[in-house]
């Protein structure tokens, strides 16, 4: 407390010092007031400072004119301020005033990014804990900040820290779809959970990392806009009001600079509308529209599950039809994070041991708790049995194998012997797998094979024999031609590639680290994957151990090597959550190559991969192969 008094004397003493009218005043009152709120908030007994809070932030507002990067800051303090004294009042005008003011300062466009996104989170929080009617907007609005906040980032890497400690709620996402869903608007709450999951990706994919596929369209508009998003930043991070020797700032002075940034704002909205006006670009820095979204349910039922801290469902989508809703009461995330740790345990290779009750019983949970309700709604939308489903699992579910779900029980029926599953991580990434439509035909692929025989992988050569014998189009590098270079160069030239080595996860503090182990220790990172550009790739198999395991930290962002096979063009992946057994490996990949190469003349489609993978994981368990392979 000593400190807090110390801090309030000290704001009070520079405010004696400011002139009126000075823009330092301004700042001196609004820290001067967050300084009383602060000591009102920490003792309680004192309504009297709460009051001179509030009354010293209308006053810095008054005198910092609009346009001033500080001018969301200065809201937000204010909003904060006449919430706590709703706390204490309990007048409907000032909960109304309060959350007016957080609207105001998260769309003021020329004050700092961050200062937005910080006021936006905090607008969610105190929404939610009263459930006002404007929480579905305060989280559109976070969303859609957070999403403008990565192009302050460089580098997918710096956009991954930031996701990770900016003090962002890990299910942001999912809570916005739990919202929409609660006001009734499913069609919302698709947009919402697509428009917060998968962001690294979507950024990559879209207009960062950067800017990519614009470059390929347009490389001067491309140019521009980088540059401007470049300024903006710099202008808004930095002390962009510059007195004079006297500590002041005259009012033309200060008129220049908001006109610069003013102008770069105009400037950097009227580039974005350009960008939404080229072919295939109209979503560019928004979020995707459900009509557009519905086309991922074109050829299956796509079933979206939102697991939040308020509430858990299941959202179907089908054909063209409206979305409709399965409500997953049973469902919890810490239960779910409990059963990650469960089968995490049950599958750790080091200890030589496989529990398989526990896998039982955890499938038995999910089947219950999550896809039996579902299977259920499917049926009576008459989806027949064996069609295919996509499953696009949030938070700590991406971690746990819903397609290996069921009853485990005599004379009854396991999901895969009712539905061939897939998973994807985001809607848009399905449409954009579907959107060339020369793929997709019976041809004879070239199958590349990234082999890694060594002392812990006895069975890899087997593997490796068994894929080459499919044919001629089959080309293997191993031993030590498996080295990071020829196994990229081999990539470009091959429309199917199976990895059958040891597969690395990165640290959570580092996920793009994540690796494939080549020849003499040497790796192959997901971000050389994401780096590389593969327009011919189809089918990629990875017989290697979590390479569909992503990292705890940003568990909605899917940072694992089968999405990075995916980005980097490969339309249908096949991957492991979790240590594969070495045994496994021959056993599966055979059997998922003989209904792959089922047709004469040795043609194929990759679109088979999840009915043949499917039947491949049945024959396993009939013929009692299997070693709680999901």
């Amino acid at each position: 407390m000593e400190d807090l008094e110390d801090a309030i004397l000290s704001h009070c003493e520079a405010l004696s010092l400011c002139p009126l009218g000075n823009l330092y005043r301004s700042s001196s009152l609004s820290s001067l007031g967050t300084a009383l709120h602060t000591r009102y908030a920490q003792s309680g007994r004192m309504p009297q400072d709460l009051e001179d809070a509030i009354s010293f932030h209308y006053e810095a507002l008054t005198l910092c004119p609009l346009g001033h990067p500080h001018h969301c800051l200065f809201l937000h303090n204010l909003a904060r301020a006449i919430f706590s004294r709703y706390n204490q009042s309990s007048m409907v005008e000032d909960l109304d005033k309060s959350f007016s003011l957080y609207e105001q300062g998260t769309n003021e466009l020329t004050s700092s990014l961050q200062h937005q996104l910080v006021a936006a989170i905090d607008w969610v929080a105190k929404a939610q804990l009263y459930h006002h009617r404007s929480l579905v907007k305060a989280y559109s609005t976070t969303l859609h900040l957070l999403d403008h906040c990565l192009i302050l980032h460089p580098d997918v890497e710096s956009q991954q820290k930031f996701l990770a400690a900016a003090h962002i709620p890990r299910s942001l996402a999912s809570n916005a779809a739990s919202a929409a869903i609660n006001a009734g608007d499913l069609k919302v709450a698709v947009e919402l959970l697509e428009q917060g999951r998968a962001i690294l990706w979507s950024k990559m994919e879209g207009y960062r990392h950067p800017l990519d596929r614009l470059c390929q369209v347009d490389k001067q508009l491309a140019d521009l806009l980088q540059n401007l998003s470049m300024k903006l930043e710099h202008f808004s991070l930095s002390r962009s009001v510059q007195l004079d020797t006297a500590g002041t700032m005259g009012p033309v002075a200060l008129e220049a600079q908001l006109h610069q940034h003013r102008i770069l704002s105009e400037d950097w909205e009227r580039a974005v509308k350009k960008v939404r006006k080229l072919d295939g670009f109209s979503d560019f820095l928004q979020a995707i529209p459900f009509s557009t979204l519905q086309m991922a349910a074109a050829e299956g039922p796509v079933i979206l599950i939102n697991i939040s801290n308020y509430r858990s469902d299941a959202i179907i989508l089908y054909g063209n039809s409206l979305p409709i809703l399965v409500t997953l009461p049973q469902v919890y995330c810490a239960d779910l994070t409990h059963f990650s740790k469960q089968l995490a345990l049950a599958r750790d290779t080091r200890t030589g041991m496989n529990h398989s009750k526990s896998i039982s019983s955890i499938l038995r949970t999910l089947w219950n708790n999550i896809v039996s309700p579902v299977i259920d709604h499917l049926a009576e939308m008459g989806v027949p049995e064996k069609s295919r489903i996509w499953w696009c699992p949030t938070s700590e579910l991406c971690a746990l194998p819903l397609h290996a779900a069921g009853p485990y029980q005599r004379l009854q029926k396991n999901l895969p012997d009712i539905y061939i599953s897939s998973y994807i991580s985001t809607l848009s990434a399905l449409i954009r797998a579907r959107s060339n439509t020369t793929f997709g035909q019976s041809v004879v692929p070239k199958l590349l094979v990234v082999g890694q025989p060594c002392e812990t992988l006895p069975n890899v050569q087997n593997e490796i024999d068994n894929v080459q014998q499919l044919g001629a189009f089959v080309d293997v590098i191993v031993g030590a031609e498996a080295n990071h270079d020829k196994v990229l160069h081999g990539l470009q030239h091959h429309s199917w590639a199976h990895f059958a080595c040891h597969g690395h996860l990165g640290d959570n503090s580092q996920p793009f680290h994540a690796s494939f182990e080549l020849y003499g220790g040497s790796y192959l990172t997901l971000l050389d994957l994401i780096q590389a550009r593969l327009p011919n790739a189809e089918l990629a198999f990875l017989s290697a151990c979590h390479s569909a395991e992503g990292d705890f930290i940003t568990p909605d962002e899917n940072i694992h090597l089968a999405a990075a096979m995916q980005f980097c063009g490969f339309r249908s992946v096949v991957g492991t959550l979790w240590a594969m057994d070495d045994q496994d490996g021959p056993i599966i990949s055979k059997e998922f190559y003989k209904h792959m190469f089922r047709k004469p003349g040795n043609k194929a489609d990759f679109r088979d991969s999840a009915e043949a993978l499917n039947l491949a994981t049945r024959t396993m368990r009939k013929s009692g192969e299997e070693r709680g392979l999901c």
